[in-house]
């Protein structure tokens, strides 16, 4: 199960890895990209974060956020 944090540390890495514009399919069916969805919801990720301090439910999100946007691994080296 995932918390709040995970999704959101997720987002938030995928979106500074990956831009993509700011957009999922998700965000561009609310009229908003990533940045502005987390900012509305109050969130301020770690100045630490990055993929290897992250909780395994977080990577997990991640992952499946790269596969599906990307097809291909993460960026920055093996994120398994």
């Amino acid at each position: 199960m995932f918390d709040r944090f995970d999704v959101c540390d997720a987002y938030w890495l995928f979106y500074c890895h990956w831009h993509r514009g700011g957009m999922t399919l998700r965000c561009e069916a609310k009229g908003r990209g990533i940045a502005e969805q987390l900012d509305r919801m109050r969130y301020r990720p770690s100045p630490l974060l990055e993929l290897d301090t992250m909780s395994d439910g977080a990577r997990e999100i991640y992952e499946l956020l790269v596969a599906e946007y990307h097809h291909t691994c993460c960026p920055y080296g093996d994120a398994a």
